[in-house]
């Protein structure tokens, strides 16, 4: 009886450790999910429709000039 209550004990100190695993793995998606969705919204505005032919012509002048 002993056994199995310390086997039961390892088991679920085992699934404790995977919860938090699984927990800390959900809580960075998240953090990435919301550092995305600042960009698309951040390009989803009417400043970055201004500002990007300009980082499209300083691409195309880097290309141009390390050819």
């Amino acid at each position: 009886m002993d056994r199995r209550i310390s086997e039961w004990a390892a088991v679920e100190a085992e699934l404790r450790e995977q919860v938090a695993a699984l927990g800390a793995e959900r809580d960075n998606l998240q953090r990435e999910i919301d550092a995305q969705e600042r960009i698309i919204a951040y390009r989803a505005s009417g400043r970055w429709w201004l500002k990007l032919p300009l980082i499209r012509v300083r691409r195309l002048w880097n290309r141009i000039r390390t050819a």
